[in-house]
């Protein structure tokens, strides 16, 4: 279940460190939920990532991540 005032904040924010504060703020680290939450706010849409893939290693997700959060904030999405 997703927190809404959550959804809500993160559709305020304009930038990637704006984001990243909001997550911060709620002690929300783990990188898979904060795509979760992203891809809420963006309606549910899906993802492909492509590249070698190391199982679920610390520098991929956080690659998944920033890719995911580039989207939110560019607005290519819309």
């Amino acid at each position: 279940m997703y927190n809404p005032f959550l959804l809500w904040k993160l559709r305020k924010c304009e930038n990637g460190q704006a984001v990243d504060s909001v997550f911060e703020r709620h002690n929300i680290s783990d990188y898979n939920r904060r795509r979760g939450y992203l891809s809420r706010c963006m309606g549910d849409p899906e993802f492909f990532f492509s590249g070698e893939s190391s199982g679920n290693s610390e520098k991929e997700l956080l690659s998944k991540y920033l890719t995911v959060r580039s989207v939110f904030i560019t607005g290519s999405w819309r």
